[in-house]
């Protein structure tokens, strides 16, 4: 009977549809599976590396932080050492001043 090949021809068609469906489903969620671990491990691959991005950032602003100071300091004894020699160049001078002033005081009393 045709009647009944052509119902059996659509139960076919309907098993082989739903075979396919039931791949295609399948496909999808191996495929989701596959993305969502990948997805994962570069999630913690980003954490790793911003961790170490961190931790690296945060020694050098110590170190910058260290040379700073280090200078700063070095800033101030080369201030100290200037005013210091300031301060005795000022006197020098005005030893001179002085020893010139009695030198020439001394040598207005005592005309040769």
């Amino acid at each position: 009977d045709a009647g009944v090949a052509a119902t059996a021809g659509r139960l076919d068609d309907a098993g082989a549809a739903a075979e396919r469906l039931h791949y295609l489903e399948k496909a999808f969620a191996e495929s989701t599976e596959k993305h969502q671990r990948a997805l994962s491990e570069a999630r913690a691959r980003h954490e790793r590396e911003l961790g170490e991005a961190r931790s690296e950032a945060s020694q050098l602003r110590a170190a910058a932080d260290e040379h700073h100071e280090r200078l700063r300091d070095d800033l101030s004894k080369e201030k100290q050492a200037r005013d210091t020699l300031h301060g005795l160049h000022t006197t020098l001078k005005q030893r001179l001043d002085f020893l010139e002033k009695t030198v020439s005081e001394s040598a207005d009393k005592h005309p040769e």
